[in-house]
């Protein structure tokens, strides 16, 4: 089993320990191979918002940097871990850049069968932060099996710092077992709707975002449910194809090429 952690904190402070309580939790489990990416030490240079990489593919990103070393290593690894500091109660100046560098996941996800877990550090004020995080991911294929926020450690009183390390390892342990058992997450009808939403989006868009539609062409989506075989209702399946019918519309007429 093979795990990532990817970190966006430009020190080794105190996310750095954190990632290494996980490495250390995870390396008490046989079977488990633990690599790690700092994004401090990697050339991204910075991402101008040009839309090739959604246009033409990701790997047209005209940046030439190392963001293929790292989706290397996500391809690789059976689950990943993002960790961030909040900065002004958000993700670091360094995940988001990584997260904009691969808006394309948005339009062709391909990390379906892996799970994910995202760390955020710092006071408080949590929600915002994971929540970014968590719905990244998700929108690339990733099951999010556990997010937790880390307070400063040092500043926690005996009893609350090992309460909060407790519950750490425990939400370590349960993303182990998450990808230990392999289970793909029954969609709600918020998923199927936005698997509906984009198939729609590849297809209208066709000539305008080509990249988009050879992709799910080549997936089998456009024909199909869901990005995995599971089970959809009649009656949701009829009911989305009225929202579909109704969002196709109002997409027409508010732009030129739908």
């Amino acid at each position: 089993m093979k795990v990532l952690a990817i970190m966006g904190s430009p020190r080794k402070g105190e996310s750095y320990k954190i990632m290494q309580l996980i490495q250390e939790r995870l390396q008490q489990k046989e079977d488990v191979v633990f690599d790690s990416v700092l994004l401090r030490d990697y050339n991204l240079g910075q991402c101008t918002g040009c839309h090739l990489c959604i246009f033409k593919e990701g790997h047209k990103c005209p940046l030439n940097n190392d963001r293929e070393l790292i989706e290397m290593k996500m391809k690789e690894a059976d689950g990943i871990i993002l960790i961030s500091p909040l900065y002004s109660q958000h993700v670091t100046a360094l995940m988001k850049n990584f997260i904009d560098q691969l808006s394309y996941l948005w339009h062709r996800p391909r990390y379906f069968g892996k799970k994910a877990m995202v760390v955020a550090t710092g006071g408080a004020m949590f929600k915002v932060t994971l929540n970014f995080m968590e719905e990244t991911v998700k929108r690339w294929g990733y099951h999010v099996t556990n997010k937790i926020g880390i307070p400063h450690l040092d500043a926690l009183n005996d009893s609350f710092k090992e309460k909060t390390l407790a519950k750490l390892n425990q939400e370590v342990d349960a993303f182990y077992t998450s990808i230990k058992n392999g289970k793909q997450p029954v969609p709600n009808f918020g998923d199927v709707m936005w698997f509906e939403m984009w198939k729609g989006n590849s297809i209208a868009m066709k000539k305008a975002h080509p990249a988009d539609y050879e992709y799910w062409n080549q997936m089998g989506w456009i024909d199909g449910s869901y990005y995995y075989p599971t089970h959809i209702s009649l009656w949701k399946k009829l009911l989305l194809r009225l929202i579909g019918s109704m969002g196709s519309s109002y997409m027409k007429k508010m732009y030129k090429d739908y």
